[in-house]
């Protein structure tokens, strides 16, 4: 049986790393963010002038603004198709990544189970939504958008770190009912 100092401890240090992956979400969602911002003015910029070179454009085949320029640039090639060209659902992809990791931004540092579960199941989306869309790049497109590859990557991590502060909520969650358990034994 544990004593009261040892579960405050095991409290303090669950806690400290629930706020390290807290920590860790939201710098890569900013990171995230920023990409998409980035994103969404090279989009807007393409659609002014198609002669438009961005910081991404290295060559031919490693050019973000012909990424950007295709068919695959708003709603992911799919919105469009399902919901029709001009509905507001088929924003540009960096708007919709603005929005997404906005979301993650803010409710980053939240400590409820259930919405650490929503940011759980939106980054298996996102990494899946990566697959799909890097397949686009290299087999369909033939090019390499280093703008995009980078939003995958933060993907990943926001899904690794996701599932760790997941983790510890749960076992902070089954720490404090074992000490209500044992509180009401003792009494």
């Amino acid at each position: 049986m544990k004593s009261p100092s040892s579960t405050k401890m095991d409290d303090t240090s669950l806690s400290g790393k629930r706020l390290k992956y807290s920590i860790l979400f939201v710098i890569s969602s900013l990171i995230g963010f920023s990409l998409s911002f980035y994103a969404a003015y090279v989009e807007s910029k393409v659609e002014e002038n198609h002669d438009y070179k961005a910081m991404c454009d290295i060559s031919s085949k490693i050019s973000c603004t012909k990424v950007f320029s295709s068919s695959y640039a708003k709603g992911f090639g799919v919105l469009g198709k399902v919901f029709g060209e001009n509905s507001l659902l088929n924003l540009p992809n960096g708007y919709l990544g603005i929005a997404f990791y906005g979301f993650f931004m803010v409710s980053g540092f939240l400590n409820n189970v259930t919405v650490i579960r929503i940011q759980y199941l939106l980054s298996i989306l996102s990494v899946l939504l990566s697959f799909y869309l890097a397949y686009l790049l290299y087999f369909v497109l033939e090019n390499l958008c280093i703008l995009c590859v980078s939003t995958y990557i933060v993907n990943f991590i926001n899904l690794i770190t996701i599932r760790k502060k997941l983790s510890v909520s749960k076992s902070e969650r089954s720490m404090t009912y074992q000490n209500k358990i044992s509180t009401k034994k003792h009494k």
